[in-house]
């Protein structure tokens, strides 16, 4: 009966460590500061599908936003209202000084995706990045 009983308690606490192997290990964190007329870091990685806790610091004199665009899409001189569409995430106002906290799903397929401050003269000025999406 002992050995029995200690046997479900080894059995038990083996469950119990590997529970915590494999799988989701929760949102990432990914912290993106924004001056003028950069983003601090110029790249971030997440993995496929996961959830990304995204805090947005503008820590510049003017306001800022962020888009990241879709797979395949980039935008290279000027931003047009007719980007937008072509959004896969947006966050539109950040005002000067203002940190935001966001959450988004990051896109399921690996690859490289831009993001960028839509403010006229922002991306211009290099105020862009890339978020590397990567295979879970």
């Amino acid at each position: 009966m002992k050995r029995k009983l200690f046997t479900l308690m080894l059995l038990m606490l083996a469950a119990l460590a590997f529970s915590g192997c494999g799988g989701s290990s929760g949102p990432v964190e990914v912290s993106v500061q924004m001056s003028e007329f950069a983003f601090t870091p110029t790249s971030f990685t997440v993995p496929a599908g996961g959830e990304v806790n995204l805090t947005l610091v503008n820590s510049g004199a003017l306001e800022h936003n962020f888009f990241i665009m879709k797979a395949g899409t980039t935008v290279v001189d000027a931003w047009a209202d007719s980007d937008a569409v072509n959004a896969y995430f947006q966050h539109e106002q950040t005002p000067a000084g203002e940190t935001v906290p966001l959450t988004f799903t990051a896109p399921t397929e690996p690859g490289e995706y831009q993001y960028l401050c839509s403010v006229p003269a922002h991306l211009q000025q290099g105020m862009q990045g890339i978020m590397t999406v990567t295979a879970p």
